[in-house]
């Protein structure tokens, strides 16, 4: 799973839709109790809807725009 993602299978278990699942699950349990705080989960539905995990998204800007800069992935992982 840590080489795979969202992409691999462990013990026969697609982990891309064990993730939708649970995520789907969330979205359904915080739509009946806080209806208005669903949007929290937007961005996890869209990555595990499409299969990228935020870890491929790192990679593939380390690889990509950042040239493997660590100043821009600290940069990018900021809070404040």
């Amino acid at each position: 799973v840590a080489r795979g993602a969202l992409a691999a299978r462990y013990a026969g278990v697609d982990v891309g839709g064990l993730a939708r699942e649970v995520v789907n699950l969330a979205a359904h349990g915080l739509r009946s109790i806080a209806p208005d705080e669903l949007h929290y989960l937007d961005v996890l539905l869209e990555h595990v809807a499409d299969g990228v995990s935020p870890a491929d998204i790192l990679l593939r800007n380390w690889h990509g725009s950042w040239h493997a800069s660590a100043s821009r992935l600290v940069e990018h992982l900021r809070v404040a």
